[in-house]
């Protein structure tokens, strides 16, 4: 006997509207069973808890326009189509880990026990320095230890022996050569010296007599006098980001060069005539005043494939071959099972490829004979038979 899964399309626990403006039918329970994996259940608030808190603010936002009085039918129809969307997203994924915890359990695979038990304790102080109160300690150990399994699980699809060789990298790289490309950049070193400063001893704010004279005097000990740029700026600079690096500027994704008409305008005014090596004057900034100094300059093009992109991309190439492996496991796994949707309490078989939605971007995908028929929904049905229907 083949095993079952019977999920129920999204239409069945929420406002379901039909198609054409007709009435809005509600079925609203919280514990609803919408599917069955073998013999588990999946209910409502099991699916919504993968919809990572899209189905809460859907909630709110809903509730906070009816208190308005600002909600109809073409609201409730516009809403109703979002959350479907995201709760059929969440079922794929809950039924595809449902079946990998079951397929763990028939395996007798297992995970380190003092592995489990510090991970759970880690988790719970983290939910608690979160500020959360009233922790379920059961249920955060639960939750640990099925991510747990499900990573051991997933070891299966992990194969040194595929990561990507050198010229598979190389070949994606070129081939996605567009993806890689970068504006001109600039690296820059500046200290900033502001109108007011923190007596440490008093740790009061005192105003200082003279910060422009204070940087003139600090760019001549640069200038005149060979004074290292950096090593002056861990010393001087205002700016506690800038102490740590010298007076660096690094960017927002951990790069030198920063194309500095974008990061800020003075700064692009004050350094775009200098050559490098040079020290700008003193250039009002901020609340303050500042000098700069361009360490290099970088033409635009594409990022060379070395360093943190060749390990992005490797890593990239790596994650997609598992995930191909995975998706075989799951449509083999699938094709082993009864798949059954329950549309106004009329069951029939739901496709394997609802659970593989990306398929059907795939321009290949109706070529190489795959259905593209989606689950109909209690929307869908309604339409259909008001078509077919004489009025």
């Amino acid at each position: 006997m083949k095993n079952r899964i019977i999920p129920c399309t999204a239409l069945l626990l929420t406002c379901v509207t039909a198609a054409i403006a007709a009435e809005i039918k509600r079925i609203d329970i919280w514990d609803q069973r919408v599917a069955i994996v073998n013999t588990e259940a999946i209910c409502k608030r099991d699916v919504e808890a993968q919809m990572g808190g899209m189905a809460e603010r859907l909630t709110m936002f809903k509730k906070e326009k009816q208190a308005n009085g600002v909600w109809d039918n073409d609201a409730e129809a516009q809403w109703t189509r979002l959350y479907v969307e995201h709760f059929r997203d969440a079922l794929r994924k809950i039924v595809r880990e449902r079946l990998m915890m079951q397929h763990y359990k028939i395996e007798k695979m297992t995970i380190d026990d003092k592995n489990l038990q510090k991970r759970q304790q880690n988790w719970v102080k983290q939910l608690r320095e979160r500020g959360a109160t009233n922790i379920d300690i059961s249920e955060a150990n639960k939750q640990v230890k099925e991510s747990m399994m499900l990573e051991e699980f997933r070891g299966k699809f992990d194969n040194a022996m595929e990561y990507p060789k050198k010229p598979e990298v190389e070949k994606y790289y070129h081939s996605n050569i567009d993806n890689y490309q970068r504006k001109a950049g600039s690296k820059i070193r500046v200290i900033r010296i502001d109108p007011t400063t923190i007596n440490k001893s008093t740790g009061t704010k005192v105003v200082r007599d003279d910060p422009y004279g204070m940087l003139q005097d600090i760019r001549r000990d640069i200038v005149d006098f060979g004074a290292s740029f950096s090593e002056v700026a861990k010393t001087k600079t205002d700016d506690p980001d800038l102490r740590e690096t010298g007076g660096l500027i690094i960017s927002s994704n951990k790069d030198p060069y920063i194309v500095v008409d974008d990061y800020n305008k003075v700064l692009a005014g004050a350094t775009r005539n200098l050559k490098i090596g040079e020290v700008s004057q003193v250039f009002p900034y901020g609340n303050g005043y500042a000098i700069a100094t361009v360490e290099d300059r970088r033409e635009s093009g594409p990022e060379p494939l070395e360093g943190k992109l060749y390990d992005k991309i490797f890593n990239e190439m790596y994650e997609s071959k598992k995930r191909r492996k995975e998706d075989e496991w799951f449509r083999t796994t699938l094709a082993k099972t009864l798949v059954m949707q329950i549309v106004e309490g009329n069951a029939r078989p739901l496709p394997i490829d609802f659970f593989f939605p990306d398929d059907k971007k795939n321009p290949d995908f109706v070529a190489q004979g795959a259905t593209t028929n989606t689950p109909s929904t209690a929307a869908d049905d309604k339409s259909k038979k008001d078509k077919k229907e004489p009025k």
